[in-house]
């Protein structure tokens, strides 16, 4: 009689704290950044690109499904807004902001969740392209935000398999 009390109460807690940990999970987010230094970054010329890439490989559980995700660019010497931003080479994502101040600093964000409809992972490729004399790229940074499995899920996955077991090896006893 006390072993089956102590089952049901074993059952009744695992249901309990699969209830209550149900609301905690939330988004994952990526932020990668690349800084292009001194040297690096420059676009001297009207119709010169410059392209680079972010290694997206990070989901901590896959599959994710993406929820958001943002590209700040952040440039120099950006005098008009005739500078297109493509992602994946040939989708057009936008243009870079105009720049403020005597050095023309811009600062410009852009919402590619689109692009990561149908692409599982790897690099992300960002193409900007003068529509002026010269850019200066500074840094640009990707924020990606997904979803990951909620631990109410995984713990209901946890108790059905101990509860698996635990039939297997009644099972056997008889």
């Amino acid at each position: 009689m006390k072993r089956i009390q102590r089952k049901m109460l074993l059952v009744f807690m695992v249901v309990i704290l699969g209830l209550g940990v149900s609301g905690v999970a939330n988004a994952a987010t990526i932020a990668l950044t690349k800084n292009f230094g001194l040297f690096g970054g420059w676009i001297l010329g009207i119709g010169e690109s410059a392209t680079y890439s972010f290694l997206v490989d990070q989901f901590e559980v896959p599959p994710a499904v993406v929820t958001s995700a943002i590209l700040r660019v952040d440039a120099l010497f950006v005098d008009t807004g005739a500078n297109a931003v493509l992602g994946q080479f040939t989708n057009p994502i936008g243009n870079l902001n105009d720049g403020v101040g005597w050095i023309g600093a811009s600062s410009s964000s852009f919402d590619v969740a689109n692009l990561f409809s149908s692409w599982a992972g790897g690099n992300l490729f960002v193409t900007v392209t003068a529509g002026e004399r010269a850019i200066k790229l500074a840094s640009s940074t990707l924020f990606v935000n997904y979803t990951v499995p909620e631990a109410g899920t995984l713990v209901l996955l946890a108790s059905g398999l101990i509860g698996l077991v635990g039939y297997r090896r009644s099972r056997r006893m008889i």
